[in-house]
């Protein structure tokens, strides 16, 4: 067991090393182009890649827009986190005795046990299913 960690701790830095980009010299010549010092050059708070952009991860992530989710206005985006932190509560309600879905009026849980955990979680995925093909749908109807 040992060995494994110690194998483990010597593998944890491999993904780290294994981009290796030239981001510029580390120095303090601010005349330099290729110095992080530089404020126009490699010190640029605004180069994508640069060790001085706060965003820095944002130059080697790209997230995919499977369900066009960057064409969401802010009022589809309110409409749905509510619905969903709404909608959790009310389903975790139905399961977990220890929550007060009604807590400033009520301390009690009359949503406990309304259904059976099984036929909730069955629903929960029948649902899951219907939203992904409704999904499927739109996109073929979109295209």
């Amino acid at each position: 067991m040992p060995v494994l960690f110690l194998l483990l701790l010597l593998l944890l830095p491999l993904p780290l090393s294994v981009h290796t980009e030239d981001l510029g010299e580390l120095s303090a010549n601010p005349f330099n182009p290729d110095s992080t010092s530089n404020p126009f050059g490699a010190g640029s708070p605004f180069k994508p890649d640069g060790l001085n952009n706060p965003c820095w991860l944002a130059g080697w992530v790209s997230v995919p827009n499977w369900f066009l989710w960057q064409e969401l206005t802010v009022r589809q985006v309110t409409i749905g986190a509510a619905a969903g932190s709404y909608s959790h509560i009310v389903l975790a309600s139905i399961m977990h005795p220890d929550i007060q879905p009604l807590f400033p009026i009520s301390r009690s849980n009359t949503l406990l046990q309304v259904m059976d955990v099984d036929t909730l979680q069955i629903a929960c995925l029948v649902a899951g299913l219907a939203a992904i093909v409704l999904l499927g749908v739109r996109h073929l109807l979109r295209a």
